[in-house]
């Protein structure tokens, strides 16, 4: 069993690498595989006749590609926590008198949503490795528990505060 202070070291040589264990991730491909993976259709369309695009341009293309997902991201999160905060006020108005069941009723909800992500990854899944299963579980109860008190705080301040102030509250 590995001590808080120790940590995994990477390897000082580059032929290292190589042998290193990873975890098993599947990661978005780097800018340079999708240049190949593009310049492999390149070739074929070359054969074929078409126009083959230098390097640089589609590495700007395959980056405005990558820019515009992000744009699409961030909005989407806006809209989805813009979305969070206006139906958590509408869900108190009904409830006014009753937030320590809403408290326990989003609590009760939560966990086992969030449980029935975790355990089918840890068991078909190769997005939680080994090493992270193995990490311990204190700093994350801590941080679970913060989030908890965070949440409960929030539907106070929802059900006993007008809308605008609940926005700047979390600021």
């Amino acid at each position: 069993k590995k001590s808080k202070t120790q940590r995994m070291s990477l390897p000082s040589q580059p032929e290292e690498f190589l042998d290193h264990p990873r975890p098993v991730h599947i990661e978005a491909p780097s800018i340079q595989a999708e240049v190949d993976e593009y310049l492999q259709l390149s070739v074929l369309r070359e054969a074929a006749g078409d126009y083959t695009a230098d390097v640089g341009s589609i590495k700007s293309e395959i980056k405005k590609r990558r820019a515009k997902g992000l744009v699409l991201t961030f909005w989407a999160l806006v809209f989805v926590t813009v979305g969070n905060k206006i139906f958590q006020k509408l869900q108190t108005v009904p409830m006014y008198n009753y937030p320590i069941f809403l408290n326990l009723y989003t609590n009760f909800i939560y966990i086992p949503l969030s449980f029935a992500y975790i355990v089918p990854m840890i068991k078909y899944g190769t997005f939680i490795t080994q090493d992270q299963i193995n990490t311990p579980k204190k700093v994350f109860a801590v941080m679970g528990a913060l989030d908890s008190l965070a949440g409960i705080m929030q539907i106070f301040a929802a059900t006993y505060l007008s809308g605008p102030l609940v926005i700047l509250l979390a600021q």
